[in-house]
């Protein structure tokens, strides 16, 4: 048999298991100790593509393949990550509840600071780009930024090309890399959100911190990600695009929520501006 022929076979056959393979719909709700909802809670198993957001009230629906036996995981910047055993999944009606983080105490940073730039956007590719749908959500892509000094980040800048999805919300994260495990931990303790306005001509998103995100040396994963919109546009097939200019630039993506994070050569032009300690 030709390889062509038998490489089409096996992928029909793979095709045709996953679609036998049976599904079940695990629903819940996000809340903390106070029971407030959890907005943009990750839930999911890392590293196997299964994964959702909660909505503002904190709802969600994760489909689950029966007979699940993994770890459930739930995560959010300023909770405690929450892991869920199979057997001791929540029932209908009981929430995950999820812990503040508590954070250390402030560290003052004496000495001399000048500005400085952690990632430029890098080398334009001329008329490339790359485009998002409203199935991205959950989708990341962002830079990996290096520092040998204390830095202070105050803000990460990326371009849009034009965007068409009404509500289109992305989160920007800081995660902090760790060479023993191959981990990339979340630094930030508060969430930063930004709304991308339609446009049909290119855009300079800014995103400032307002709190003092102080990275100490090492290697660092500064990205966007694609965690709303509005729901008309999420139900419609037809709703809308954004589309980014792409940079050659060393990156790392996520392709859905809970999935493994890859290697890449190319992002949105991400810019990583701030404060170097001396």
């Amino acid at each position: 048999m030709a390889m062509g022929r038998l490489c089409i076979l096996l992928f029909a056959v793979l095709a045709t298991n996953l679609q036998a393979q049976e599904m079940f719909t695990f629903s819940g709700k996000v809340v903390n100790a106070s029971g407030e909802a959890v907005e943009y809670a990750s839930i999911g198993v890392p590293g196997k593509n299964i994964g959702t957001f909660s909505a503002t009230d904190g709802t969600f629906s994760l489909l689950l393949p029966a007979g699940f036996a993994d770890t459930l995981y739930a995560g959010h910047v300023s909770y405690e990550a929450v892991k869920i055993p199979a057997a001791e999944l929540p029932g209908s009606g009981e929430p995950i509840i999820m812990t503040e983080r508590v954070l250390g105490e402030g560290v003052v940073y004496d000495g001399e600071k000048r500005e400085g730039r952690l990632a430029g956007r890098g080398m334009r590719v001329a008329g490339a780009a790359t485009m998002w749908d409203t199935s991205n959500i959950g989708c990341e892509i962002g830079s990996v930024v290096e520092t040998d000094r204390l830095f202070e980040v105050r803000e990460v800048e990326f371009r849009v090309r034009s965007n068409s999805i009404g509500g289109a919300r992305f989160s920007v994260n800081i995660y902090r890399a760790v060479e023993e495990t191959g981990e990339f931990l979340n630094t930030l303790c508060t969430p930063l959100y930004i709304d991308i306005p339609l446009c049909s001509e290119r855009l300079d998103i800014v995103a400032s911190f307002s709190e003092n995100v102080v990275i100490e040396p090492g290697r660092y994963f500064v990205s966007i990600m694609f965690v709303a919109c509005d729901e008309t546009a999420e139900a419609s097939s037809a709703g809308g695009r954004i589309y980014f200019p792409l940079y050659m630039k060393r990156s790392y993506k996520r392709s859905a929520i809970m999935a493994g994070i890859e290697e890449c050569p190319v992002n949105m032009g991400l810019v990583v501006r701030g404060y170097e300690y001396r």
